[in-house]
């Protein structure tokens, strides 16, 4: 089943380098809809907690135990809590566990001022929401809805730019994705540098700004090349990186622009990269892979003044500087070098502002040092190293002002690239948290989602695999399977062994299936053990070449067998002859079927399931109908009404679809799928009715004078409306939402002042199984009226009672709530002023009554849920409105 037909097939043997750590199968239910056969359920995506590959999955087939075996580009798996971003307490060192996961490096991390961050990098998603590259994630942990500039990346093919590359390349090139590397924030608007080229669909060369609102302010300055480090001083924002050009100016790798985008006169310029730069005293620190600025000598540190000169500080480093921070007059160094002024200091040193070497010592035993913050006195560094001052230290350490590390700092698995104090400690790099395990390009995952010991080594690519009798046949690019040589093709047990099945073919294997002890092979190949085999081919478990031989006119990248006719799909033409694009049928003599569905472009995998035949590729069209990557043909040709609009992705399409346990498994290079954020890899439940409704969170309400929002969520993506009203028989409704979603915000608007109103949330599954809020209350803004002294409220209560199984009421004769209201109320007010009293239990619905003047007052109401109070201790609480006045109270008795 080859998924390298996007590149290989056409660019030659080029690997993708793909580190993206996918959050995979979340929870979404989808609606059934009407299908080409009686009886076939649309599928359902369903949770899924599992270890995730470091890169692509090819390929995936499920043996009879469960065992979910996994073929692919990836070198490691990571664990279900991987994230690239990660939050500690500055007390404990505990990890934040509400704070969401990010899938790709993180490179920069800021305090937004509020308790929450920003954080830029090369991610796809963060939580469950699609961030390109940027996110603001808020105090409580949650994602910033509101907030999204959508960045566009830059992408190279032989080194020259082009945006917005096409899905084939058909020319040997790189892909480089979108990067933030820097990000500041003054005066609410955020500030970002790095390597893009588009922000909200406008045109942004790697720096731009974004207001509190998420949208792309006027500043553009342009620049030519990537930005690496910001920083701003008395209005102005310091720029460094690899750029020679700003607003049209040239600026060697430095520039100071004002806030209405334009480069100012300041400009030393640097001979290569800067990757720091600190403002202390209207002096700019610098660090970078240089080794002049100003036309001065400067190894790697510099220092130049607000005119724009170098000034005399040189420290003189004898490699690359990465990070720098200031704190009470000492710059603090970050990188790869082992001196300072021919002093030893392995990664980290400290040098006064006056430019002499401080005896900080800390003793870096690893690559580098890329992140430093200070707080507190103390110094949190990030990095690329396995130990500091003699203490194992993996990628981030805490060290004191004297040097000593503290060994009880917070706990990461692998690179910080960003360290940022606020509230908490947080840090980003790539997956620094969670586990990762090495196996190339095969793997297998039991049925619980573990990572099981089967671990075949294997020199390249594996694109495909099938599964017969406990055996796992491999095909692919490869030439050695655990140190023996396998040319394209391989046999293993499930224990792990390597047979001695070696049919040896002379190029790539994409496809395989098995029917009858016979194994049938597609790909690009045009010799199996010696003999001519134009594709297409068969071989018996023996080893043995058999007589099939359809021969396909371009290349054959999945095949799936049902009821003896072998599906192949492609990007061929024609097949034993006949026109065939992209799909065909063969029968196990070798001739080609009447089945022809006519795909406008390539199919990559294939699946059969009830006589229905599952497709996935690159394609836009079957049969001249909208189908996006994915679609389901029966066996007369027919194409199936669902259509779950597969996008996004690097090259994008639908690699892999296999069926066990009574589920359908997805996999490629896609962002989406059934319009829900899915990178890489998706599960689908197969005739499994949904009639689970959504579990939803208490309400919460923030009114104005004529408006209230109501939020909630809910634990799967639903639509939603609130209903509202005067009385608790509402009347009134909002629209329900147009887009599925587990936050949920919905405000009700041309409201009356000061106004007692009830409301019910709503929420709707995509299967139609509906959870219905209690009815709550709530006041609008607005009060005005006179001014009464809030009444004193005297209870006496004694324990509530269960009435013989009958409605559950407050005991009217043991049970009494009295209101004493100021001895002037009758003569302050006219006798026909409204009085309000509402009375609640904790965990109950409200008891209400409404009393039309001052005489009346509560004695009883009834609760017609008693199961929920039975052996219970409540409390009560009561609201008093006196005319236009609300008085509550907070000494609330325990009943």
């Amino acid at each position: 089943m080859i998924r390298l037909k996007r590149k290989r097939l056409f660019v030659g043997f080029l690997w993708s380098v793909y580190f993206c750590l996918p959050v995979i199968l979340l929870a979404l239910l989808l609606s059934p809809v009407k299908w080409v056969r009686a009886g076939v359920t649309e599928p359902v995506l369903i949770n899924q907690n599992w270890w995730t590959p470091n890169g692509l999955i090819n390929n995936i087939v499920v043996g009879n135990d469960g065992t979910t075996y996994l073929a692919g580009e990836f070198t490691g798996f990571v664990s279900p809590d991987t994230s690239s971003f990660a939050c500690f307490d500055k007390q404990t060192n505990e990890r934040k566990t509400n704070f969401p996961k990010v899938n790709g490096e993180v490179k920069t991390v800021v305090a937004d001022g509020q308790g929450g961050w920003y954080i830029g990098g090369s991610f796809t998603q963060v939580g469950t929401e699609i961030r390109n590259g940027i996110a603001h994630i808020l105090s409580d942990g949650q994602v910033d809805l509101n907030w999204n500039p959508n960045l566009e990346p830059i992408q190279y093919v032989n080194d020259n730019s082009r945006y917005q590359l096409v899905k084939r390349v058909l020319a040997v090139g790189t892909f480089e994705g979108l990067l933030v590397n820097a990000i500041v924030v003054k005066d609410g608007v955020v500030y970002i540098g790095g390597n893009f080229n588009s922000v909200l669909n406008e045109t942004r060369n790697n720096l731009a700004a974004i207001d509190v609102g998420g949208s792309v302010t006027s500043w553009n300055p342009n620049a030519n090349g990537e930005v690496n480090t910001l920083a701003i001083s008395n209005e102005i924002v310091y720029a460094g990186g690899s750029f020679t050009v700003i607003g049209g100016q040239s600026r060697s790798r430095l520039a100071a622009i004002d806030m209405g985008g334009s480069a100012i006169s300041w400009n030393p310029g640097a001979n290569g990269p800067v990757y720091s730069l600190v403002i202390n005293n209207d002096t700019v620190y610098i660090g970078g892979e240089f080794n002049s600025v100003g036309s001065q000598a400067r190894n790697y540190l510099a220092a130049i003044d607000v005119g724009g000169s170098v000034t005399s500080w040189d420290p003189n480093a004898d490699a690359s500087v990465q990070t720098l921070t200031v704190d009470n007059n000492t710059v603090y160094v970050g990188g790869k070098f082992t001196t300072i002024g021919d002093q030893n200091r392995n990664r980290l040193a400290a040098i006064e502002v006056g430019g002499s070497l401080t005896s900080w010592n800390p003793n870096v035993d690893g690559y580098s040092v890329g992140a430093l913050a200070i707080n507190n006195d103390i110094v949190y560094a990030g990095g690329e190293f396995t130990s500091v001052g003699s203490q194992t230290r993996n990628g981030l350490a805490v060290i004191e002002m004297n040097g000593s590390v503290v060994v009880t700092g917070p706990e990461v698995k692998n690179s910080v690239m960003a360290v940022a104090m606020g509230s908490d400690i947080c840090v980003g790099g790539d997956s620094v948290v969670g586990d990762m395990v090495v196996r190339n390009h095969l793997a297998a995952i039991d049925a619980g989602g573990s990572l099981t010991s089967w671990n075949l080594s294997v020199n390249g690519p594996v694109t495909t695999l099938a599964i017969d009798k406990n055996i796992i046949y491999a095909g692919g690019y490869f030439t050695s399977v655990g140190g023996q040589t396998r040319n394209r093709l391989a046999a293993i047990d499930i224990g792990g062994s390597l047979t001695d099945w070696d049919p040896n073919v002379n190029d790539y294997v994409g496809a395989l299936a098995i029917n009858n002890d016979i194994v049938y092979a597609g790909g690009s190949f045009t010799s199996v053990g010696g003999q001519t085999r134009n594709r297409l081919a068969a071989i018996d478990i023996g080893g043995s070449l058999t007589d099939w031989d359809p021969s396909a006119g371009s290349n054959v990248y999945d095949l799936a067998i049902n009821n003896d006719i072998v599906y192949a799909g492609g990007d061929f033409t024609t097949v034993g002859g006949q026109t065939r694009n992209r799909l065909a049928a063969i029968d196990i003599g070798g001739s080609v079927t009447d089945w022809n569905p006519n795909v406008g472009d390539g199919v990559y995998t294939l699946a059969v399931n009830n006589d229905i035949v599952y497709a996935g590729g690159s394609f836009s069209t079957i049969g001249g109908t909208t189908r996006n990557n994915l679609a389901v043909i029966d066996i007369n040709g027919s194409l199936a009404s669902w259509n779950p609009n597969v996008s996004g992705g690097n090259f994008g399409g639908v690699y892999s679809l296999v069926f066990g346990n009574n589920r359908l498994y997805v996999g490629g290079d896609f962002g989406s799928i059934s319009n829900t954020a899915r990178p890489y890899l998706a599960v689908y439940s197969l005739g499994i009715s949904d009639t689970t409704p959504p579990v939803m969170s208490e309400t919460a309400a923030t009114v104005t004078n004529n408006t209230a929002t109501i939020t909630w969520t809910t634990d799967e993506p639903a639509n939603s409306l609130v209903r509202y009203g005067l009385t608790s028989s509402l009347g009134s409704a909002t629209p329900i939402t147009s887009t599925p979603t587990t936050s949920h915000s919905i405000t009700l608007s041309s409201l009356i002042a000061c106004t007692h109103y009830y409301y019910q949330t709503i929420s709707t599954d995509a299967a139609n199984n509906q959870t219905l809020g209690p009815i709550n209350t709530l006041m609008t803004g607005g009060c005005g009226g006179e001014t009464v002294n809030a009444p004193v409220v005297d209870y006496s209560y004694s324990q509530v009672t269960n009435n013989m199984g009958g409605d559950l009421s407050l005991n009217t004769t043991n049970t009494n709530i009295s209101v004493t209201l100021p001895s002037n109320i009758n003569t302050s007010l006219d006798p026909t002023t409204p009085i309000d009293i509402q009375v609640k239990l904790v965990e109950t619905n409200p008891i209400m009554t409404n009393l039309s003047s001052p005489p009346d007052l509560i004695t009883s109401d009834t609760n017609t849920n008693p199961n929920q109070l039975i052996s219970s201790i409540f409390d009560i609480k009561t609201y008093i409105t006196v005319g236009q006045t609300l008085a509550s109270f907070t000494n609330n008795p325990t009943l």
